[in-house]
């Protein structure tokens, strides 16, 4: 008897739960926070061409407004000055304001090219704030490069001026989407003679903790110089399996040239290919000829 009363209760109490679960009652709605941050890269190379170069820059909202909003944006920088060295579309106090419904909105800069000889650079940050609605954790300051650039005269400072960290790396894969945007190092520089160079690279296919990846780096045809991988049977501290799963090879990764890659000094970007391989039990066996052809474009 006592346990068919302990039964007893126990269905009560499930029935008391499913007719309290009220399917018609409406829940409580989870609104995201209304931010506003800017559109694109965290640095921004503005090369002018010409005079008539212009650089859009971008922002947006996180929500839709069911009023208008002004938007305020704060130029620093300790050697460009508004009004002399570059000009906006914003109007004289900064602001731009966006109609109700607007998510999205942008200005363009203008840099007054007559002020940035080659080998001139100038560094701009820009901040955006509002009183309408919060500045979001993320893109809230970009910075521009402000420059102009002559792809035929590449002069010792051009070509040096490629070492450094590039933040918009993407791997690809058979022309197929790795992995990405992650950084990149280009961090040692030794001359070979006057029209090439060997670069080392580090943190390639997201891997800071592998040695670095050699490179030739060739200018003598100004017009498309090029970057070639050195072949390496096993880049320092790298495991195959890691980056190419289905090799079912767990070693060193190789890496040798197929076609070269491109350098463009004044854009500061580069596009790598190599031939990805492994090596096992002593002997090199290319991953190549199963299709693995590497590809990484590095950006600033």
């Amino acid at each position: 008897m006592k346990s068919n009363n302990i039964l007893l209760i126990l269905l009560l109490a499930f029935s008391s739960f499913i007719t309290s679960c009220d399917k018609t009652q409406p829940y409580d709605t989870i609104l995201p926070p209304s931010l506003v941050h800017f559109i694109g890269d965290e640095i921004e190379l503005y090369r002018m061409v010409d005079d008539s170069t212009k650089l859009t820059i971008e922002f947006g909202t996180t929500d839709v407004s069911s009023t208008a909003r002004t938007y305020k944006f704060n130029f620093i920088s300790s050697t460009a000055v508004q009004g002399v060295d570059y000009t906006t579309s914003l109007s004289s106090n900064n602001t731009l304001q966006l109609p109700a419904g607007a998510t999205r909105g942008s200005f363009k800069l203008d840099g007054v090219y007559e002020n940035y000889p080659e080998g001139v650079y100038d560094t701009l940050l820009i901040a955006v704030s509002s009183d309408d609605v919060a500045t979001a954790p993320f893109l809230d300051t970009i910075k521009v490069i402000l420059y102009t650039c002559n792809d035929l005269n590449l002069t010792q400072q051009k070509i040096l001026n490629m070492l450094g960290t590039y933040s918009s790396t993407i791997d690809y894969i058979d022309d197929e989407f790795e992995a990405g945007p992650y950084s990149v190092t280009i961090g040692r520089f030794k001359p070979l003679d006057p029209t090439t160079a060997e670069v080392t690279i580090s943190g390639l296919f997201e891997s800071q903790s592998w040695g670095g990846i050699k490179f030739i780096m060739n200018w003598s045809d100004t017009l498309n110089p090029t970057c070639t991988v050195v072949q390496n049977d096993a880049v320092p501290d790298s495991d195959a399996f890691e980056f190419i799963t289905s090799s079912r090879i767990s070693g060193p990764l190789g890496v040798r040239p197929y076609i070269s890659g491109i350098v463009n000094f004044c854009d500061q970007a580069l596009t790598l290919n190599m031939e990805l391989g492994a090596t096992l039990d002593g002997s090199f066996s290319w991953l190549g000829q199963y299709g693995y052809y590497y590809k990484a474009e590095l950006k600033r």
